[in-house]
C-alpha cells in the first residue's frame, strides 16, 4: 500500500503547470512587440497587460454635464490655442491648462440662449448664435466686437475661401437654405435647397469647394434617389444630379471628387458634376452585406480604399478599377472591421485585434488590448495619429489607448466620460481634446509631448 499522502499534487504536473504559465506569459509579450511577421491569431492564449511606457495622462474637465450645468461642446481652437467650447448660457475659453480664461454669457439668455454646439472660431475670432437670431462675433480675449441680426434657426458650416461664412437655416418646416454672410455681418446671398428630412454635408476640395449637399425628402431617399448638390467656393449652387439609393457612405478627396458607394455601382464625379467612372464591387461569399458596415476609409498613392464587411478593396482613382487588398488578419462572418487611414497612408483597423497595416496590407504591428473583468477581448476603434506615429484609439470598456510607431504602449487612460458618439480634437502637442456625446460633454487629456498631433482621416 502507499505511503503518499493523499490529496497531494504529482510533481510532474506542477512541472507542466509552471511551464504553461511561463509560456503563456512569454507569448503575451510578443503583442507588443517590434515584429514585422506575425503568426495567425488564436484567441485561447492568455494575454497579459503590458507595462506602458509613460504614467496615464491628467484628466481635465473642459466641460462635462452637471446638473443644472450643460454640457460644453467644442465651437474650435484659436490661433493662440485657446479652445473655445459653447454651452446654452455661454461660450468660454480654456487654455491648454484646462484653466478658464473668459466667459461671455447671452445677453438674450431667458428667451433661449445660444444654440447648443452652433458656433465657429476663425482664427481669433469666434462666431456664436443665439436662439433670438443674433450672431454675437468675439475676439480672442472674450470681447464682444459686434452683434448682427441673422434670423432664428441659423447654424454656421463653414467659411468659404473669400472669407464669406456660410450658413444652414433648417426651421420647423425642413426647407434647407443656405445664406452667404459677409464676416460682418451683411448678406451676400440665398439658396434654398428645398424640403428637407434627411441630409449630409461634405467638406470638398480641401476647403476650397465645391461644398456637397446630400438631401433627401426621406430619411435616406427621394424617390429611390438622393439629390447631390455642389456649392461653390462662393457659396452658390452648381450643380444638382441624383445618386441611386442612399447617398452614405460617401466620400469627397481633396480635389474635390466624390465617391459614392455602392448600389448599383461605386461612381466617381468631378467637380463640374461629370461622372469620371463606375464601377461594380464584387460581392462577398457568403456574407449578407446588409447586416455589416461599409466605410470608405480614405485615398493615398492613387488609390481609393474601401472596407465592406470583412473585405479591403482598393478602387483606382483614375478608372475605378478594384483590387482586394489581402489582409494580415482572419475574417469572420459579419465582423465589420472597423478603422481609420492615418495621415501618412496606412490603416488601422479592428479584427481580432488591432491591426496597422500599409496600402498593401502588410502587417506594420498588431497589438492586443488588455484584458479587464469579464471582458476577454475589447473593440479598439482609432480615432487620430500623432506626425511622430502615435496612434490614439477608444475602446468600449471605456479607455484611451496611445500606441507608438512600433505597436507598443504609451499609456492608457480608462474614465467614464468615453462612450457615445465621439469627436477628438488632437491638433494641440500633448493635449487630445474629447468629445463625448450622449450630452456628456468635453475632456482633454494631458500627457507629455512628443510632437505635434494630426487628427485621423476617415
Amino acid at each position: 500500500m502507499s505511503n503518499k499522502p493523499q490529496g497531494s499534487f504529482p510533481a510532474h504536473w506542477l512541472f507542466l503547470f509552471v511551464v504553461s504559465v511561463g509560456m503563456a506569459f512569454w507569448q503575451a509579450g510578443e503583442f507588443d512587440a517590434e515584429r514585422q511577421t506575425l503568426p495567425p491569431s488564436r484567441r485561447g492564449e492568455i494575454i497579459v497587460a503590458a507595462h506602458p511606457l509613460e504614467p496615464p495622462p491628467k484628466f481635465l474637465d473642459l466641460g462635462l454635464y452637471n446638473y443644472p450645468k450643460q454640457a460644453g461642446m467644442v465651437l474650435g481652437i484659436t490661433s493662440s490655442d485657446l479652445i473655445v467650447l459653447q454651452n446654452n448660457d455661454e461660450v468660454y475659453a480654456v487654455d491648454r491648462d484646462g484653466q478658464t480664461q473668459w466667459k461671455y454669457a447671452d445677453p438674450d439668455t431667458k428667451q433661449g440662449g445660444f444654440w447648443h454646439e452652433s458656433g465657429i472660431v476663425q482664427g481669433d475670432r469666434i462666431f456664436a448664435f443665439c436662439q433670438k437670431g443674433k450672431m454675437h462675433i468675439l475676439r480672442s480675449a472674450g470681447e464682444e466686437e459686434r452683434t448682427v441680426p441673422v434670423g432664428p434657426d441659423v447654424s454656421p458650416r463653414v467659411f468659404l475661401p473669400n472669407g464669406n461664412l456660410l450658413l444652414e437655416r433648417m426651421p420647423r418646416s425642413r426647407q434647407l437654405t443656405l445664406t452667404v454672410l459677409k464676416p460682418t455681418g451683411e448678406q451676400v446671398g440665398v439658396e434654398e435647397l428645398g424640403p428637407i428630412i434627411d441630409y449630409r454635408y461634405y467638406l470638398g476640395g480641401g476647403g476650397h469647394g465645391p461644398f456637397y449637399y446630400a438631401t433627401a425628402a426621406e430619411p435616406g431617399v427621394v424617390n429611390g434617389k438622393t439629390l447631390l448638390t455642389a456649392i461653390g467656393a462662393n457659396g452658390k449652387r452648381q450643380w444638382q444630379k441624383t445618386l441611386p439609393a442612399s447617398a452614405t457612405p460617401s466620400y469627397v478627396s481633396p480635389e474635390g471628387v466624390f465617391y459614392h458607394c455602392c448600389s448599383p455601382e461605386f461612381t466617381a464625379t468631378g467637380p463640374d458634376g461629370k461622372r469620371l467612372w463606375a464601377s461594380t464591387v464584387p460581392k462577398e461569399d457568403g456574407i449578407v452585406t446588409v447586416l455589416c458596415s461599409e466605410y470608405i476609409l480614405g485615398q493615398t498613392q492613387g488609390e481609393l480604399f474601401f472596407q465592406r464587411c470583412t473585405d479591403l478593396l482598393a478602387l483606382a482613382t483614375k478608372d475605378g478599377e478594384v483590387r482586394t487588398v489581402a489582409v494580415p488578419f482572419k475574417k469572420a462572418p459579419y465582423n465589420s472591421l472597423p478603422g481609420r487611414m492615418m495621415p501618412d497612408g496606412t490603416m488601422v483597423m479592428m479584427a481580432d485585434y488591432l491591426y496597422r497595416i500599409d496600402s498593401n496590407g502588410k502587417p506594420l504591428w498588431r497589438f492586443a488590448p488588455d484584458l479587464r473583468g469579464d471582458f476577454f477581448h475589447a473593440e479598439l476603434q482609432p480615432y487620430a495619429m500623432a506626425t511622430n506615429g502615435d496612434v490614439f484609439v477608444l475602446s468600449n470598456l471605456p479607455e484611451v489607448y496611445c500606441i507608438t510607431a512600433e505597436g507598443r504602449k504609451r499609456w492608457v487612460y480608462r474614465g467614464k466620460y468615453i462612450g457615445g458618439q465621439l469627436r477628438v480634437l488632437s491638433n494641440m502637442s500633448g493635449l487630445l481634446v474629447i468629445e463625448s456625446g450622449g450630452g456628456v460633454g468635453t475632456f482633454a487629456l494631458q500627457f507629455a509631448a512628443h510632437d505635434e498631433e494630426v487628427e485621423a482621416k476617415r
